[in-house]
């Protein structure tokens, strides 16, 4: 049925992503409406819950991932800078041990 609305050029049709029967959800394809070049993004929605709860949800997963990025980005700064530490530290070693050698 969503496939032939596709076909047929509806436009609801053509913004449900996907179909979870067993958890009751619809995957919808949302965007922000006053920028029609700004690519769509698939969300989850629980048929079996409000909107309000659904947005909730979404902003709730949204704002975790920010802070789970965040929290990526630095750790991988850390590590990074002990990298460039450790491969200092290596490269004066090889040189104080090339001046010993000669």
């Amino acid at each position: 049925m969503i496939n032939e609305g596709k076909k047929n050029g509806d436009m609801i049709a053509n913004l449900i992503h996907g179909l979870d029967f067993e958890s009751n959800e619809v995957s919808i394809l949302l965007g922000d409406p006053t920028d029609p070049l700004e690519d769509l993004i698939p969300v989850s929605v629980d048929i079996m819950q409000s909107a309000h709860v659904n947005a909730r949800n979404y902003y709730e997963n949204k704002k975790k991932n920010i802070v789970k990025e965040k929290k990526t980005l630095d750790a991988s700064k850390i590590a990074l800078k002990q990298a460039e530490k450790t491969a200092l530290k290596e490269i004066e070693n090889v040189h104080t041990h090339t001046q010993i050698d000669l």
